[in-house]
């Protein structure tokens, strides 16, 4: 590999479908100073389906990429 590039294995957080996620919440906070709905969340990914958001979103959060208070999406952070 040379240098800078990545192996097959060798993936990074926005490598994963979670990383458009990651890029959104990013995206939002960086706008508004809150954190999106999980609906917001769907809108720029292009994921229409609510759960599909929370399962990428969890994958963030066992990253250690994301964090929140409590149970709602609404809450959370970037800790990454």
């Amino acid at each position: 590999m040379g240098s800078g590039q990545r192996g097959p294995r060798e993936r990074g957080p926005s490598d994963c479908p979670a990383g458009g996620g990651l890029r959104a919440i990013r995206d939002v906070i960086a706008d508004t100073g809150d954190a999106p709905t999980v609906r917001e969340i769907g809108q720029r990914v292009g994921l229409s389906s609510s759960g599909s958001v929370a399962y990428q979103l969890g994958r963030l959060e066992k990253l250690g990429l994301i964090s929140r208070n409590g149970r709602h999406w609404r809450s959370c952070r970037l800790t990454g």
